[in-house]
């Protein structure tokens, strides 16, 4: 017999014509002879000879497996295959002759196929749609010296691995599974992007919200399953191994789901260009708080939530062995201090923001207390010399993460991460665009140095004894490291002041040393707002030079107008002047920076009593009881309002609960001779008087004033003016000494003082 032409034989079920044409097509246009003519084929012994020759000389021998080779246990094809085996008992192993070919999704364990087929690799092709790849595979396996790779992955060529790859990646294009996957995650997004606008909105829980996600993400995987395993038919969905490829709706199919996604897309960008532009501004813009009762709303007047403010968080020290809360405060401080340097954006202060360690509040909560439309929080983990920190941006309405990051840094960076964590902040809040930038500002020199800083900023702020020592020795210690760093100077002077204000010190050697370490801070840093304000607190406390202190509060302002303490310190100073109104202004804006600052609506509080606006005044000082009910002068405060409108009971039992001995002294003497109860006022003025005559001699004076004892009066102020009583500053618009002001003695007292009459 003449040797084999390089012809291939195709063999298959009557049902798969169709598709074993297309593979003889794509072979023949490939130069490839593929027997397969339905035209030269015929019933009879003459017909059954021929192909039985064809299969004795053909080269390769395509055997098209499917779903109807499945089906039917009896067929011509399966002779044609049993011959076919029977050749390669006569061949080498290697020798490439049988080439199976599935047509769909018939799998080569369940597929009805001599065993022989099982022992070299199977390729798919969907419908018979042939790519190029296989009809050049089929040229290579009939050149001479080729060899058929086996089914084992291990052995298998880079060539045919790379035909295998192509074969699946084109069965799921076919069968529609990216498409699927795509519009499924695309409605999802529609769905759950407003669906969590409208929850929390509404005040649906959290709990809810993670279960429609959940919901969501367990649907994927099994319409991708769904589009793998069935298609859809004229009938319904049907699993895609028995459809005939030539009646599949697939392509039909893939077009639909290309206008669907479409579709979605459209939708995806629609919503997001009206949320972005329009929806995200309205509801972010300035809202007022919800109705309250009537002294709450007088109380927190002036306050309200802007898009383009923000609080930043403590961060939490996830440190293995919690000893790094120094670290995460600091650097939660140090980020909020740079961000309120940025005049477009109003910055929760430090006092109101910290107020939440701990806490277990929601986001919502949380910001709708600090009359704010976004919160950074964060996370501190360190390791050695190493640090993890984590931050992210959240908006409050929607509980959105705008922005979130984590960094691994060496502590010796940690100052430039605090400017590139509020750098991406600002971006995130789109800053630039309102001519908003990051400050600049000095970095330390010295590493050690600014962890020294910072342990001391978290010891001071704890207010005993013990702790502002501590924090004075880490603050000087950092100052010989690195002695040209601003803030370390600062803090030390604050730390200074504190100490002598607590009486820890002496007040003189205390206020001394605050003196020169402000003075010091402010020639490292002439534009030091921190600086200002702790010069001018000593020009207005002690040396009553009451234009010094202006200037340095006016140069404060002008360098950090967003700063609450320089608000509040303002205000003080304008009361001092005399200025309730503009005291009551500045209080309500340092307020609107630090709403949970239970001194700020104390301060409030004596502004409104000094203009006699006594309802405005009463509920000042119930909402700084509320966030602080042992604070100092508060329940004084409030008794001495109660006492003016003519509620002398409640304000003797305000009074009582006063937590300074001195302001309670003070105020029971008042209200008890109010009550005509005059023995035992002078109980409790002589109790004062024994007391505190060193340390609250304007108290004394003011109990005296009140009873209309004006010499006693005047003797205890000059006495006050002898020990530098800070009180002092508001004699301008106490009420209880306003009858002491048609007296000379008090113009000259004022001139003693430098204030203007």
């Amino acid at each position: 017999m003449t040797d084999s032409p390089k012809a291939v034989f195709l063999s298959y079920a009557s049902q798969d014509a169709q598709a074993a044409r297309h593979i003889a097509e794509a072979l023949r246009a490939a130069g490839v002879e593929a027997w397969f003519d339905q035209s030269e084929l015929r019933g009879g012994d003459a017909w059954d000879q021929k192909i039985k020759q064809q299969i004795r000389e053909c080269a390769l021998f395509i055997a098209i497996v499917s779903a109807q080779t499945n089906a039917r246990p009896e067929g011509y094809f399966r002779r044609e295959w049993k011959l076919a085996v029977d050749r390669t008992h006569d061949m080498a192993d290697d020798a490439p002759f049988l080439l199976p070919v599935a047509i769909d999704a018939t799998p080569n364990a369940a597929a009805r196929v001599p065993d022989k087929f099982r022992d070299v690799q199977w390729t798919t092709l969907p419908g018979g749609v042939t790519p190029p790849e296989f009809a050049a595979r089929v040229r290579r396996l009939l050149e001479p010296g080729a060899h058929l790779a086996p089914p084992v992955a291990a052995a298998a060529s880079a060539r045919h691995h790379a035909t295998v790859e192509l074969t699946f990646l084109q069965r799921l294009k076919r069968r529609n599974v990216g498409r699927v996957a795509i519009l499924y995650l695309g409605i999802s997004w529609v769905v759950l992007e407003p669906l969590h606008v409208i929850f929390n909105m509404l005040g649906v829980p959290d709990w809810i919200n993670r279960l429609v996600v959940v919901f969501m993400a367990l649907g994927f995987p099994i319409a991708v399953l769904t589009a793998w395993v069935y298609e859809v038919t004229p009938e319904g969905l049907k699993p895609s191994a028995t459809v005939d490829p030539s009646t599949s709706l697939l392509r039909h199919t893939g077009k639909r789901l290309n206008r669907a996604i479409l579709s979605v897309l459209g939708l995806m960008i629609a919503y997001f260009l009206v949320y972005h532009f329009w929806l995200a501004k309205h509801l972010m813009e300035p809202v007022a708080e919800g109705a309250r009762d009537s002294a709450q709303n007088h109380a927190e007047a002036g306050i309200e939530i802007t898009q383009r403010s923000i609080a930043v968080l403590p961060f939490v020290d996830m440190s293995q062995s919690k000893d790094q809360e120094y670290l995460s405060d600091g650097l939660a401080e140090e980020l909020l201090d740079l961000l309120a340097k940025i005049p477009e954006l109003r910055v929760a202060a430090r006092t109101s923001a910290f107020a939440f360690r701990g806490k277990a509040e929601d986001i919502p909560s949380i910001a709708k207390k600090l009359h704010v439309a976004h919160i950074l929080e964060g996370s501190v983990r360190k390791a050695g010399s190493r640090v993890r920190i984590t931050a992210q941006l959240i908006r409050a309405d929607s509980g959105y993460h705008l922005w979130s990051e984590t960094y691994d840094r060496d502590l010796t960076d940690i100052f430039k991460l605090q400017d590139e964590i509020a750098g991406a902040v600002v971006q995130a809040l789109k800053l630039a665009l309102l001519g908003g930038a990051l400050p600049a500002r000095a970095a330390p020199k010295n590493p050690e140095a600014y962890n020294l800083y910072l342990q001391g900023r978290f010891l001071a702020d704890l207010h005993t004894k013990a702790s502002l020592e501590k924090a004075i020795d880490y603050f000087r210690r950092a100052i010989k490291l690195d002695p040209s760093y601003e803030p370390t100077w600062t803090a030390l002077s604050f730390a200074y002041s504190d100490t002598g204000a607590r009486g820890f010190v002496s007040s003189e050697q205390a206020l001394a040393q605050a003196r020169d370490a402000a003075a010091e801070a402010l020639k490292l840093d002439p534009k030091s707002a921190r600086a200002h304000v702790a010069l001018g607190l000593i020009h207005m406390n002690i040396d009553w030079d009451w234009a010094a202190a202006d200037r340095e509060f006016k140069q404060a302002l002008a360098y950090d107008a967003g700063n609450a303490t320089v608000l509040s310190l303002g205000g003080y100073l304008e009361l001092a002047f005399g200025h309730t109104g503009r005291a009551a202004t500045l209080f309500q804006q340092a307020l609107a920076r630090d709403p949970l600052h239970a001194s700020s609506y104390n301060n409030l509080g004596i502004a409104y009593y000094a203009e006699g606006r006594l309802a405005d005044a009463e509920a000042a000082f119930r909402k700084s009881i509320e966030l602080k009910p042992a604070q100092s002068y508060t329940h004084n405060g409030l008794g001495l309002v109660l006492l003016s409108q003519g509620k002398r009971d409640a304000a003797l039992a305000e009074m009582g609960r006063e937590s300074d001995e001195g302001w309670r002294l003070e105020g029971q003497a008042i209200v008890a001779y109010a009550l005509g109860k005059r023995a035992e006022s002078d109980a409790a003025l002589a109790e004062l008087t024994t007391k505190f005559a060193k340390d609250a001699p304007y108290s004394i004076a003011t109990a005296h004033a009140y009873r209309g004892e004006r010499d006693q009066a005047f003797g205890w102020l000059d006495r006050a003016v002898a020990e530098r009583d800070g009180t002092l500053a508001s004699i301008k618009v106490d009420p209880l000494l306003k009858p002491l002001a048609a007296d000379p003695r008090y113009q000259v007292l004022l001139k003693r003082l430098g204030l203007p009459e």
